[in-house]
């Protein structure tokens, strides 16, 4: 079978009727030939001079050209059959002039008498000085016409810049029907012009009243073109070098479909250009400016604003996709702008830019020149619906700054209008661009080994991850205590798991007790600034004593306060019952405000810096409103250092960054998903995300932190959440997986936006590595050695009275795995000013008791073993000194103390977070009533009632002293009345009930109702 595939032949605009000769220095054009891409007649190179081949520049659009010297006679000649071409023509050129070959005569197209000299022509089109006025003008020369020499006077042309010269003729004899043109505009002539045949020799470029300068182009048409065709190929070369037509004029495809419409906002048809393609009409234009004075942007389809338009990794629009742009002409001066997520002291350049879109056209790379405007940093693309930027206003943060050159990568809109944003300051550091890598802080500090911890510093760290675009990252990490302050220096800051474990031991209040942790980021080149997120636990409050935590980023001297975002967030009940800490995100501060829990959930918080940072200090310091030593412990997280990225942008502007906190865990923990809500407008917006995750890996169940009250569901894979409403600027929500086992999981979330345009629909997330198009966002699990963890179980002996007070604790800790457990480590950390009774301390059914240190109100012990299904047991006492003083309220106005055991297997392991276990939190009651010991004197009164369901012994009750009625069983137990104290209408003081509610023996004293305990005995 035999196929046939028809194409249309390609022309400038399109237009191929009558177009004799079509000289592209892109196409078939060398050093000493130049081949006409109509009918292929070569030229070939004349004299002795030089000729020059470029394959573009700025200066030219990023397109090839030619070169001719006005000091030499060079240029390309070939011969022509004269007699066949005729005197009707339509003639375009493009060229910047650089000097003049002649005091006259420079033209850049010319029919000659002689192979080797234009000093007799028949036909010329160039730039020449005339008589009057003195200058250059764009002229057209016929050597036997009735006039001469004519120009075109309505504009001068600037020496070595880029003009479209065109001339047309479309009759000989006399009459308003030749023209000669600039960038468009025409002046019209009438004289004659002979009948004769033109010269036989073509001559482009230099030598004998030729051309000096660079010359890209030219087309030749040996027939008069419509008006539309010649707008068609004006059009075609305008786009192609970056030439402003003179307006207002259309900019028409190939089709003579408009692409750009000079009626639609007439303050905007100055510096016009864009990028598009035209097949048919042989345009493909992948990077453009507008060649004119003041014109500072370029667009271009890849983030490459150097190479030519030739170069192979440019990619191309598709066919008939123009995007053409407009300015209004305006070149100095900055306005505030007004936009939530945009700080105060933002302002936008006074240059706006107009958008006109036609086909098929996706987003594409901007740069803007800013060296001219004092805004240097914060630089954003700022865009919207109006000229006035009063409707649907939104942002892009650029892709880099350097030089003073902004980059940009977004989606426009037909119509829509943009400028520049940013602040003004100094700039003190340099970004990593292109990548993310992660510092995994706990990893480095187990590696550093003995010699990291005793120095408290870690050099060269290198970071896990590919590296970014601009080299590999790495890190130097510090912790400086003041003198005394550090717990064992010789174990830690350590490894706890994921986490890294800083200790203290110290009664230093405030700023006087401050601990640093600092991470500067550098690569090769010196230091480098990325956007980091990480995680610290432990922020919480004992015994009056606050955890405060202030994180601080810099780039150079100035400084970065980050987001930071609860990492637990449900209802407000909730909240204010699990929450361990306050955030005052004006200072980067988190304050511990209630004491223990789960210090790896409710007291965490996350960091978010939303600026690069290339340092960043973690301040750790106490408030003590009671000043006493204690043992304390902060933890941090693995930090995510994120450059810049492009972000694939869409038509509601509004993008989602998925992300996991830890790219890489064991399977003995649970993953923290993360996703930024991106939304670049200047309002709210309300979206709808939902998620599949893939087989192996499921939600995990009351993990979700959002943004306030949304309710999202899910379970197992699944995961929607509708109608969240989200704020300008950037937000975070968070969610934990866990896998069924090891592997590499993939996900993406797919959105819409609520009355947005959503195309397409629905959107998808990416992920934060930088890399071109939409990515998912991974996790890799390696296999670990997951253990049923242990049971933790602890309980006092009574409650503690206003002075000091002897307590007996008991844990119990059960082995709930089918192995030993080993490396079994134990810590409790007591409330308040508790201090252990020495020599109390009693281990049994271990079967490795562990060596104890007992520091403050700190129980430690350390190389513990445990046998499968064993329970051991903790039993110390404690005297509580002036701990009452320091008690907490409850909410029935009872007051309290906490306490909290924690056990670790194989705490410095990979899976040492994920195999700790709390105990209960233990609350120790205030005495609320007192009770006197027995009387032990002899007994002085007998007991005369007895009631039993024994055999009754001689001498019983009587043998039994000081009692009112005995009671005697082995098998059956005491019962008083079970109700609610709230049911008894008229208590009488002495009554005792059980009540059935607090689950308590109470007793009414005359006035309320109180447990029963064992109290202060005084």
């Amino acid at each position: 079978m035999n196929v046939f595939i028809f194409t249309k032949a390609q022309a400038p605009g399109g237009v191929t009727g009558g177009l004799k000769y079509w000289y592209d220095a892109g196409v078939t054009a060398t050093l000493t030939n130049w081949t006409d891409r109509t009918s292929g007649l070569t030229l070939s190179k004349n004299g002795a001079g030089t000729i020059l081949l470029s394959s573009g520049d700025a200066n030219s659009n990023y397109n090839p050209f030619y070169t001719f010297n006005a000091t030499d006679a060079a240029n390309f000649t070939a011969p022509v059959d004269q007699t066949i071409i005729g005197r009707l023509h339509t003639t375009f050129a493009v060229g910047s002039k650089s000097g003049n070959t002649n005091a006259i005569y420079n033209h850049i197209f010319r029919f000659a008498n002689i192979p080797g000299s234009g000093a007799a022509h028949s036909f010329g089109l160039g730039i020449d000085n005339t008589f009057s006025p003195i200058g250059d003008y764009v002229t057209l020369h016929y050597i036997d016409a009735a006039v001469p020499n004519v120009q075109n006077t309505s504009v001068s042309p600037v020496l070595n810049k880029m003009i479209l010269m065109g001339a047309q003729a479309s009759s000989i004899v006399s009459g308003n029907n030749k023209q000669v043109g600039y960038n468009g505009n025409f002046t019209t002539f009438s004289g004659a012009i002979s009948d004769g045949s033109l010269y036989p020799n073509l001559q482009v470029g230099g030598g004998v009243y030729g051309f000096a300068g660079r010359t890209p182009e030219i087309a030749y048409y040996n027939v008069s073109l419509s008006a539309q065709d010649r707008d068609k190929v004006d059009s075609y070369f305008a786009i192609k070098y970056g030439i402003t037509l003179v307006q207002p004029q259309n900019y028409i495809n190939s089709d003579a479909a408009v692409v750009w419409n000079s009626s639609v906002n007439t303050a905007f048809n100055n510096n016009i250009f864009g990028i598009g393609r035209d097949i048919s009409g042989a345009l493909d234009q992948k990077i453009s400016h507008s060649i004119n004075d003041n014109s500072i942007l370029t667009a271009s389809t890849v983030n490459d604003f150097t190479s030519p338009n030739s170069t192979v990794t440019r990619t191309s629009l598709a066919d008939k996709g123009f995007m053409m742009f407009g300015d209004n002409n305006i070149n100095t001066g900055t306005t505030p702008v007004s936009c939530p997520a945009l700080e105060n002291g933002t302002e936008r350049i006074n240059k706006t830019w107009l958008v006109q879109k036609t086909g098929t056209v996706g987003a594409a790379y901007f740069q803007v020149d800013l060296s001219s405007y004092s805004i240097n940093n914060e630089i954003a693309l700022y865009v919207a619906d109006d000229s006035g930027f009063t409707t649907n206003t939104a942002f892009m943060p650029a892709v880099s700054v350097i030089g003073g050159k902004a980059t940009f990568y977004y989606n426009f809109k037909n119509g829509q209008y943009f400028t520049v944003v940013g602040k003004t300051g100094p700039i003190n550091c340099q970004t990593c661009n292109g990548g993310k890598q992660t510092l995994q802080n706990a990893q480095a500090w187990f590696n550093g080994g003995m010699t990291g911890m005793n120095n408290n510093t870690l050099t060269n760290v290198p970071l896990a991850g590919t590296a970014p675009a601009s080299g590999a990252l790495s890190a130097d990490i510090s912790v400086t205590y003041p003198s005394g302050v550090e717990w064992i220096s010789t174990l830690f800051p350590r490894m706890f798991g994921t986490w890294t474990q800083l200790s203290r031991y110290d009664d230093l209040d405030g700023a006087a007790g401050k601990v640093s942790y600092t991470v500067n980021l550098k690569d090769v080149s010196g230091s480098k600034a990325a956007k980091a997120s990480f995680q610290v636990a432990g922020i919480t409050r004992l015994a009056g004593q606050a955890a405060v935590v202030k994180i601080i980023g810099y780039c150079g001297t100035t400084q970065v306060t980050p987001k930071l975002n609860y990492a637990y967030n449900s209802t407000p009940e909730l909240n204010a019952l699990l929450r361990r800490y306050t955030i005052d995100n004006s200072t980067g501060t988190a304050t511990g405000t209630e004491p223990f829990l789960d210090f790896l959930d409710f007291a965490t918080v996350n960091v978010e810096f939303e600026k690069p940072v290339e340092k960043i200090v973690i301040e750790w310091t106490i408030n003590r409103e009671q000043v006493f030593s204690k043992v304390d412990f902060l933890y941090i997280g693995d930090m995510s250092f994120v450059c810049v990225n492009p972000i694939e942008p869409n038509a509601d502007n509004v993008n989602l960054i998925a992300s996991y906190v830890e790219s890489q865990l064991p399977t003995c923990e649970e993953g923290t998903l993360k996703v930024n809500i991106k939304n670049n407008n200047c309002i709210s917006k309300t979206i709808n995300i939902n998620n599949v995750l893939p087989a192996g890996l499921q939600y995990v169940a009351d993990s979700y932190v959002g943004l306030g009250t949304e309710t999202p569901t899910y379970s197992g894979q699944n995961f929607s959440l509708s109608n969240l409403t989200v704020p300008s600027g950037n937000s975070y929500i968070y969610i934990k997986v866990k896998p069924s086992g090891a592997g590499t999981y993939a996900t993406y979330f797919n959105y819409t936006v609520n009355g947005g345009i959503n195309n397409p629909n629905p959107y998808r997330s990416d992920d934060d590595s930088g890399t071109t198009g939409f990515q998912d966002t991974s996790i890799t699990f390696t296999a670990s050695t997951v253990i049923t963890k242990p049971t933790v179980t602890k309980s006092v002996n009574r409650c503690f009275g206003t002075s000091s007070t002897e307590l007996e604790y008991t844990v119990n800790i059960t082995n709930n795995d089918i192995n030993p457990i080993t490396n079994v480590e134990f810590m409790d950390n007591l409330d308040a000013a508790q201090t252990y009774v020495a020599g109390s301390l009693v281990q049994s059914n271990f079967t490795a008791n562990g060596t104890a240190t007992f520091t403050g109100g700190l129980l430690y012990i350390t190389g513990i073993s445990i046998a499968p299904g064993q329970t051991a047991v903790v039993k110390f006492k404690v005297n509580t000194n002036n701990s009452a003083t320091m008690a907490y309220t409850d909410t029935n106005g009872s007051k309290y103390l906490n306490n909290q055991a924690t056990v670790s297997v194989n705490p410095q392991s990979q899976c040492g977070a994920a195999n700790s276990v709390a105990s209960n939190l233990l609350k120790i009651l205030a005495c609320t009533s007192c009770t006197k010991d027995p009387n032990t004197s002899p007994a002085d009164t007998i007991t005369k009632i007895g009631i039993t369901i024994q055999t009754k012994q001689n001498g019983w009750p009587e043998n039994i002293p000081n009692g009112a009625v005995a009671l005697e069983s082995k098998t059956k137990g005491f019962v008083i009345t079970r109700t609610q104290s709230s049911m008894i209408t008229n208590p009488v003081e002495g009554m005792l009930i059980y009540d059935t509610v607090d689950n308590c023996i109470k007793l009414y004293n005359g006035t309320i109702w109180n447990c029963v305990v064992r109290s202060c005995n005084e």
